[in-house]
């Protein structure tokens, strides 16, 4: 029976930093295309302002 409900798969990616890693946002696109693709999962969209970058996945 569907109810019109669905929830997708979740994705967990963690990194590990420590002092004197560079800015992540230094990575740019390609390299976040990369990290995310090794969690099983690609960048829908982004959005972007002066202090942060949000991914949708």
């Amino acid at each position: 029976m569907s109810n019109g409900f669905f929830e997708g798969t979740e994705k967990k990616v963690e990194l590990a930093v420590s002092a004197g890693t560079p800015d992540l946002r230094s990575l740019g696109e390609q390299r976040w295309g990369e990290i995310v693709r090794a969690a099983g999962a690609n960048v829908i969209s982004r959005l972007s302002t002066e202090s942060c970058d949000a991914y949708l996945l």
